[in-house]
């Protein structure tokens, strides 16, 4: 797989600026996420996976990502009738010309993100060739062995010509995290417009809240509860450093089923009487496993499941095991 480069390695707190148009922003760090590992292809959800397993410890991606994520949630769809209310707003004010209304035909697409070029593509000021350009938009491409994803704008909607030609309009992002003074408003023909989709979006969010589900089986390792929080015991740092975002295979004695936030969990309580300590592994089941209600406490289990956490503060419950099957319940 080729190295991905990214913004994302070394982005900031995103901070959700007010915006000066009504209409919904890109969730650009998202989109970011999908055009780098998109191309991937049946591979997309393994190797964002992977990525974001070794990233969840930097706080300030963490941070950018669930403030996007949290925001996309609570939207709520927005209409033709809105965006063309917006769009006369926009033609008032003089930041589009009047004949976006007056001729052709405008519309807005619910449920698209964000736009990305399919190759440089040029900004334009207005919806034809001979506009003013204001800067050329970047595809994604290979550079070396790394993959550098494209650059992303805000979708504004798109304006057929009365010569049946095809325009989108965006709000250009020189970076992810621009703010709205920092954007360039313009136009980019719309044979090279690709659009990232809400969908495309939480298919992303799905991969970033639940990794496990997307690993590749060949990356799990078997290994029995006391191993595994023997190794804790002795070194939790070392612990999280070699468990940490890691698919496992558990088998073993259930020591407790319970329910936190109302998913249910399944415990390994060990104690170590050479140690005189103990360490509990915790792992999060879906309510939909069809052996959920086949086991019992007191009796062995196979489960396999991701390594979402490591607690290395409270010394108590030490694994944080998450998207857990079972495998077996006997």
């Amino acid at each position: 797989m080729k190295i991905k480069v990214s913004l994302l390695i070394v982005v900031a707190v995103f901070i959700l600026s007010p915006r000066a148009e009504a209409m919904p922003e890109a969730t650009a760090i998202l989109a970011d996420l999908f055009c780098t590992y998109q191309p991937d292809g049946a591979a997309f959800g393994a190797n964002l996976a992977s990525f974001i397993s070794g990233s969840k410890s930097n706080k300030k991606f963490t941070a950018g990502l669930e403030k996007e994520i949290s925001e996309i949630k609570k939207r709520k769809p927005y209409t033709q009738k809105e965006a063309f209310s917006d769009i006369k707003a926009m033609v008032k004010s003089e930041k589009l010309p009047a004949y976006i209304i007056q001729k052709g035909k405008y519309k807005y697409t619910s449920g698209i993100n964000a736009v990305i070029p399919s190759e440089n593509v040029r900004l334009r000021s207005q919806p034809n060739t001979n506009a003013k350009i204001i800067t050329t938009i970047k595809a994604g491409y290979t550079k070396g062995k790394s993959y550098v994803p494209p650059e992303i704008s805000d979708y504004l909607g798109e304006w057929t010509s009365p010569k049946s030609e095809k325009w989108v309009l965006v709000n250009y992002r020189p970076s992810l995290t621009s703010n709205d003074d920092e954007k360039k408003l313009g136009w980019i023909h719309g044979d090279y417009a690709v659009f990232v989709t809400n969908d495309d979006i939480m298919n992303t969010i799905d991969v970033y809240e639940h990794p496990g589900k997307y690993l590749r089986s060949g990356n799990v390792e078997a290994i029995s509860p006391e191993t595994l929080l023997r190794s804790y015991v002795g070194n939790p740092f070392k612990a999280e450093k070699q468990y940490k975002g890691k698919m496992v295979m558990l088998h073993g004695e259930i020591t407790g089923i319970k329910t936190e936030d109302g998913i249910p969990t399944v415990e390994f309580d060990v104690y170590f009487s050479d140690l005189n300590q103990r360490a509990i592994a915790v792992c999060f089941i879906p309510r939909e496993d069809p052996l959920l209600a086949e086991i019992e406490t007191g009796k062995n289990i196979t489960l396999q499941g991701y390594v979402e956490n490591i607690d290395t503060e409270s010394w108590n419950k030490a694994f944080r095991i998450t998207d857990c099957k079972i495998i077996s319940a006997k």
